[in-house]
Formats: structure tokens, sequence, C-alpha cells
């Protein structure tokens, strides 16, 4: 007698996934994704503006030897001692005649500038002398620049157009 095995009916459910299951999954990786991403998005952001911070300070320090050998601060990079390339994504204005080095960047949501004055003589909005300083400058319409100079400190000063926030 020849015997006939068959699949049981509970063994053919767990064959497979459904597709309410593979919806859930899919569910899933799209809410990961989307908290995610702009995490991302903004650590991506902040090493862009560790590069401005550094070509800032190298450029400060450039100017300071340079004061120290002469007696006045420089209006011209060339003379200083150090080869800075401003950063990909930057556009700078690099003002040494007023003492501050401001690096701007305004791509892909994220308005914001980094500052630092080596010159005690110079003072902004609001009247603060800001030498000696790294500032985070981010515009009132852009909440990812907002977001991002938030981090690095405490909000110093506010005005209709920018906020600016102290990098500790």
């Amino acid at each position: 007698m020849t015997k006939i095995y068959q699949k049981s009916s509970s063994a053919g459910k767990n064959a497979g996934f459904t597709l309410i299951e593979l919806l859930v999954v899919v569910l899933i990786i799209g809410i990961l994704a989307a908290v995610a991403l702009p995490k991302y998005e903004l650590a991506v952001e902040k090493s862009r503006a560790s590069k401005a911070l550094a070509a800032a300070r190298a450029i400060k320090d450039a100017e300071e030897v340079y004061y120290m050998a002469n007696g006045v601060y420089t209006n011209d990079l060339t003379q200083l001692d150090v080869t800075v390339p401003i950063p990909e994504g930057f556009h700078g204005s690099i003002n040494l005649d007023q003492s501050y080095v401001l690096l701007t960047r305004d791509q892909n949501g994220f308005a914001y500038q980094i500052l630092f004055a080596f010159d005690g003589r110079k003072t902004f909005a609001g009247g603060q002398n800001l030498t000696g300083v790294h500032y985070c400058l981010a515009s009132i319409s852009s909440e990812k620049g907002i977001r991002l100079c938030a981090g690095y400190g405490p909000l110093l000063y506010e005005d209709s157009s920018f906020k600016r926030y102290r990098i500790n």
C-alpha cells in the first residue's frame, strides 16, 4: 500500500508573508527613514560648517601673526603666511578692512553664515563686540539654518533678519 503525504493546511500558512505583513514592514522602514534623513542632513551640513570654521580660524591666526610682526592687520590675504581656500559650497566675504571673516552658505534649505571677528574695534548689530569668538548667524527664514546654528551654542542676538549663536 502506498502512502500519500500531503501538506497540512497549517504548514501552508507559514510558507510566506502576507501582503499586510509586507506593508507593515515597508511602513516601518518609511517611518525610520523619515526620522533619520533630517538628522543625517544636519550631520552632513555640520561637517561642512566645521570646514568653514577651520578656514576662519586659520585666517584669524594668520592675521594675528601678521599683526605681531607689523603692528597692523592686513587687508590683503596674499600677505598672510597661509593659503586658505574657501570651503566648497560657501562664498566668502573675508573683509580684512573691517577685521572679520564671514563665510556664507545658502543651499539645500540651509541659510547661515560663519563669522569670526579678530580685531577688538569691530562691533555689530546689537552693539556687541565680537572679537575672538566664532559665531553662526542663521537667516530667520531658514529653519534648517537655525537648527544647525542652535546646535553650536546659545542664542546671543536676534533681529528681523537673522539669529546669532555663539559657537562654543
